[in-house]
């Protein structure tokens, strides 16, 4: 969970904090990040979820 946090943060630039934790700032971080890459919204970090944290869609 650390990983997709500080992707959330340096690269897509959420405000979340990096500890491990699959909170609601970190779930409402993937859900924003998910919308903006034109992905489904399901909170769930698949592949596709992997690819946007990225940088890659």
């Amino acid at each position: 969970m650390s990983h997709a946090q500080c992707l959330l943060k340096h690269v897509r630039g959420y405000d979340v904090d990096i500890d491990g934790i699959f909170g609601p700032g970190t779930a409402s971080a993937v859900r924003s990040a998910q919308r903006a890459c034109g992905i489904d919204v399901d909170t769930t970090i698949g592949l596709l979820t992997w690819g946007c944290l990225h940088g890659h869609l």
